[in-house]
């Protein structure tokens, strides 16, 4: 019974995110809407290095959007693995800016639990090229099912940009259900992802690492 409810709480936290963020819209970019819906396996390890590369050297396009999706599940896979505490994930495979990396590493200091996760579900909700910064903005919805909770819901938002011809992960945001608050909505609340150059602006930077106790030399 205690499963059930745990498992029908993640579902209806989903439901909530889902209608909550489905209207994101950045008013000051022309965006593509691209109609996906899929859900994958738990721990798919069909990412490689290769996958990184893009078309186009100089820029993201609507052409690497196979590609994005690779990187994005691969990302989540890795980072969901780390949740369950089945593997370590290795950030640097994916984000490149320090201050990024940085701020990644301190969200698992601080939110790593080992979860008996049995089975998650991973759905893309929405993805949208934006044209004036040249990134991909894709959001997931996430449910699991555990041993000790019965389950949980969230949303997980990612923006994928072109750095040298190569993917990177340039910005990503959780955000939870009702009731409780994610790493990101105490220290970033009511962020949008929607700005690769967010973690170059060195006054943005300072103000979170304050909040959220991160020092200068942390994780060098």
């Amino acid at each position: 019974m205690k499963k059930t409810l745990g498992i029908l709480t993640g579902l209806l936290s989903i439901i909530i995110l889902v209608c909550a963020y489905s209207s994101y819209k950045n008013s000051a970019n022309q965006v593509t809407n691209i109609e996906t819906n899929e859900v994958i396996n738990f721990i798919n390890k069909d990412f490689a290095e290769k996958d990184l590369k893009t078309k186009n050297d100089k820029e993201l396009s609507t052409q690497d959007f196979e590609t994005v999706y690779k990187l994005s599940k691969s990302f989540l896979n890795d980072y969901y693995s780390q949740r369950a505490g089945s593997s370590m994930i290795d950030f640097s495979k994916y984000i490149v800016n320090e201050n990024l990396l940085r701020y990644s590493n301190k969200r698992i200091l601080v939110e790593n639990q080992d979860m008996d996760i049995k089975e998650i579900s991973i759905g893309l909700d929405k993805s949208q090229f934006i044209h004036d910064e040249k990134s991909y903005y894709l959001s997931y919805a996430i449910v699991t099912k555990d041993s000790n909770i019965g389950g949980f819901g969230e949303a997980v938002e990612i923006l994928i940009s072109n750095i040298n011809g190569n993917l990177v992960i340039s910005d990503w945001y959780i955000r939870y259900g009702a009731g409780s608050s994610s790493f990101d909505e105490k220290f970033r609340p009511n962020e949008l992802i929607n700005s690769p150059k967010i973690w170059d602006n060195q006054e943005y930077v300072k103000k979170i690492f304050k909040k959220a106790g991160i020092s200068q030399s942390e994780f060098y």
